[in-house]
């Protein structure tokens, strides 16, 4: 299953745990703890799967004030170092105010259960649709895993970006 990812070169992390190893590594890092909350299915049986998802929300939730403090001190970081990704020329796409791991950071508050507005699980999607094509894009562009966009690059890319055209 693995070959063809990594024959297209592909950058994926994976691992292979029972379900019990897999909670008690994230109940003490929290790089395993969200990755967890978006596992997918690949193969094997589903069940496992469904398992580890439903128990890893379940702990995430359990220790939601602990996570969040240090998620918090995680985005104030790369905000300062990283800057906006609105009023930048060339943003960082992914650790930039504004970003990927934003989108990921409001998604891990709401499995967290903070309350938030109707819609804004909506308007948080289409963001992170955006923000994620422009990375794809650039990617594709300049042939490496780049974050940030060079305005030499004159890349034809924004004109493929899901995004609608002003009008006048």
């Amino acid at each position: 299953m693995w070959y063809p990812i990594w024959d297209a070169n592909v950058k994926l992390g994976h691992a292979v745990r029972t379900v019990k190893e897999a909670l008690r590594l994230a109940d003490g890092d929290l790089d395993t703890a969200t990755s967890l909350l978006t596992i997918r299915h690949l193969g094997g049986d589903r069940s496992l799967t469904e398992e580890l998802s439903a128990k890893a929300v379940a702990q995430w939730r359990k220790r939601s004030a602990k996570w969040l403090a240090q998620v918090v001190a995680r985005v104030d970081q790369r905000h300062a170092e990283a800057g906006e990704v609105a009023f930048l020329l060339e943003p960082n796409l992914k650790d930039g105010r504004g970003g990927l791991r934003d989108v990921h950071a409001l998604n891990w508050a709401m499995a967290a259960d903070l309350v938030m507005f109707p819609g804004d699980a909506e308007l948080i999607g289409d963001a992170y649709d955006v923000l994620l094509a422009a990375r794809v894009e650039l990617h594709r562009g300049t042939g490496r895993t780049a974050m940030c966009s060079r305005s030499t690059s004159n890349m034809p890319w924004p004109a493929r970006l899901p995004i609608a055209t002003p009008t006048r």
